[in-house]
């Protein structure tokens, strides 16, 4: 989140003070200050340090090549990404974030962006967000993540209507808050050609179960994603993603990392 460098006046004092307050824009960050009891009279944006150099040894020993303009967190993204195998998060991805005020670098990770996401909307004063991050994401696999789903972003009115009908029932935001970020990726269990089987976040909880109802009824879907399935024949978009990761961990890091940055995107 951006930081501010603000030079105001103390409401109680009188004194001159100059402090630094974090926002998603300057009218966020002059609200902070008044909260802190500093009238601001000018303010500037204060640049994000610069990578360090032992960040830079260390992206240069493991081959990845680090833009010029790249702040200190963007270099950390990039160096989860190699170390967690993940792969980057999509525009797409990053905008869902945006959506619900969590920042994100250009470079983030697609698993490190769900559990972010997750992170701030598990708070307390949330749940109704949450509720809606949840069900978004069970009704992506309900439709096997197809472009052509009514649905396409969380914004969706059946989707708030359901969430908010979600929200208000204690029992399916504690089973919300079990999970973890990176288990909305994808649910359930599935088998590939190759006989490996994965498993996604759990879809036999009280809130998978109460939000695929809903959403159900409220989208008219006559059966689940075949993506789903345990059987198919096929390898689905989700099962070759955490198929190739399960391979991708049984191979030296290198070979495993340039397998799953070739994944197609997913969800």
């Amino acid at each position: 989140m951006p930081t501010y460098r603000i030079t105001g006046t103390g409401i109680e004092t009188g004194r001159k003070r100059t402090r630094t307050y974090e926002g998603r824009n300057e009218d966020e960050a002059k609200i902070k200050a008044l909260e802190d009891g500093t009238k601001p009279s000018s303010i500037e944006l204060v640049p994000p340090p610069p990578p360090t150099e032992r960040q830079l040894q260390y992206a240069r020993g493991v081959g990845i090549d680090v833009p010029a303009d790249a702040t200190m967190r963007e270099v950390s993204d990039l160096l989860s990404i190699h170390e967690d195998r993940d792969k980057p998060a999509t525009k797409r991805h990053r905008g869902f974030a945006e959506y619900f005020g969590v920042e994100s670098t250009r470079y983030v990770g697609k698993k490190r962006l769900f559990e972010l996401v997750f992170g701030e909307l598990a708070k307390p004063g949330r749940e109704a967000d949450l509720a809606l991050w949840f069900t978004f994401r069970v009704y992506r696999e309900l439709t096997g993540a197809s472009d052509t789903a009514p649905a396409q972003h969380p914004s969706d009115p059946k989707l708030v209507s359901i969430a908010n009908r979600l929200s208000d029932d204690e029992k399916v935001i504690q089973s919300i808050r079990r999970y973890r970020g990176e288990d909305l990726i994808w649910f359930g269990q599935w088998t590939s050609p190759e006989g490996f089987t994965y498993t996604g976040g759990s879809n036999r909880t009280a809130a998978y179960k109460a939000a695929s109802s809903e959403i159900k009824t409220e989208f008219g879907l006559a059966k689940p994603s075949p993506k789903s399935s345990i059987s198919s024949k096929a390898p689905s978009k989700a099962s070759g993603c955490l198929g190739v990761l399960a391979l991708a961990s049984l191979m030296p890091t290198g070979v495993g990392f340039s397998i799953w940055l070739l994944i197609e995107t997913l969800a």
